[in-house]
């Protein structure tokens, strides 16, 4: 009896390992995410290279060589240095800061960042902190390194521009500075606000409508909000509007005279 519930033991094993590995060759064959993550490398010849598309919301791997900041100090016998990152999300936005770890058997150092879904901006730089040379800097000569996003800017004095490439199967933030369309409305009996700017995108002439509603900044005195519109890889155009939807003033648009904002494609 124990040599048959051993067998059948076996044969469950077996076929437990063979459904995985046709599940893995099955993932590989129809596309299933096996792409690397999104990542900038900052390498020894001074380059910095971005592999992927930036997106707030999503995570960035950094990579970086610790030959750019080369003071090496000791104690004791004893590692006494350190590199960290430092990086804000919108311009003159705070200043975050981590440790790298590594560096490994290349002298490469890593950190993995989550990008804040409402980032305007992604700016970086690099810190030496060492226990006798204390603090030494990588930062593009005191400009920082400046990674922007793909965007489409509505601004407050009624500009309207695109930042990077708008690409079919691509992604796009939106930035709308919420002055556009001012009214703040205060719920009953002055219970908080009650109010909300909405954006409308379709991808073609007569495409369906994606409404997404505007994120950040409404309630707290910032006017920029933001949203992210991820583009149909058969899009052929972006067109775009707003409406404000409050408790008092409802459905107030900005839709360019009724004509809607309309943007190209990049091909490249």
């Amino acid at each position: 009896m124990k040599v048959v519930l051993v067998f059948l033991c076996l044969q469950l094993l077996l076929c437990s390992a063979l459904l995985q590995q046709d599940e893995e060759m099955a993932d590989e064959a129809s596309g299933m995410p096996t792409s690397e993550p999104t990542k900038i490398v900052f390498s020894k010849d001074w380059k910095e290279t971005l592999h992927g598309t930036l997106v707030p919301g999503d995570k960035v791997r950094i990579e970086y060589d610790a030959s750019r900041l080369p003071n090496r100090d000791t104690r004791y016998g004893q590692r006494a240095w350190d590199i960290f990152a430092e990086f804000q999300y919108s311009e003159g936005g705070k200043a975050l800061s981590v440790l790298l770890e590594g560096p490994n058997q290349y002298g490469v150092m890593r950190a993995t960042l989550e990008i804040p879904s409402n980032a305007t901006a992604f700016i970086i730089w690099f810190k030496h902190h060492g226990y006798y040379n204390g603090y030494s800097y990588d930062s593009n000569f005191n400009k920082n390194y400046i990674f922007p996003f793909t965007q489409i800017v509505f601004t407050g004095d009624w500009r309207e521009y695109v930042k990077g490439a708008l690409q079919p199967g691509g992604k796009f933030q939106v930035v709308y500075d919420s002055v556009r369309l001012p009214w703040r409305d205060i719920g009953y009996l002055g219970m908080g606000y009650a109010w909300n700017i909405f954006a409308h995108a379709q991808f073609s002439k007569n495409g369906s409508v994606v409404q997404q509603m505007l994120q950040g900044g409404n309630q707290g005195g910032d006017p920029i909000m933001t949203t992210i519109y991820d583009i149909p890889k058969d899009a052929q155009k972006v067109i775009i509007w707003f409406y404000f939807s409050g408790y008092r003033h409802n459905l107030k648009w900005d839709s360019n005279h009724n004509q809607n904002y309309h943007f190209s494609l990049s091909t490249k």
